[in-house]
């Protein structure tokens, strides 16, 4: 139990700090890039589903827009 909430604490640092970062410079926020960017430091299995919705929720909710930028991806967003 304690094992799942430390990495899913680490999962949303990382989208937290990905966001705030890109943030500074941007007014949007490119899935395919994000997910790239946190993959280099995620080893859990996670599904790009689960990790695009994680990252476009806090994206939103910091003011930014979200871009899927691959035409056909398997990524789909849930409107919130």
């Amino acid at each position: 139990m304690v094992g799942e909430y430390t990495q899913a604490r680490r999962l949303k640092t990382l989208v937290e700090h990905y966001v705030d970062v890109r943030r500074r410079k941007h007014q949007f926020i490119c899935i395919a890039l994000a997910i790239r960017a946190i993959r280099q430091f995620e080893t859990d299995p996670i599904s790009d589903n689960f990790l695009a919705q994680m990252i476009a929720e806090y994206a939103r909710d910091q003011g930014l827009d979200v871009r899927i930028e691959e035409a056909g991806s398997a990524i789909s967003l849930e409107a919130a």
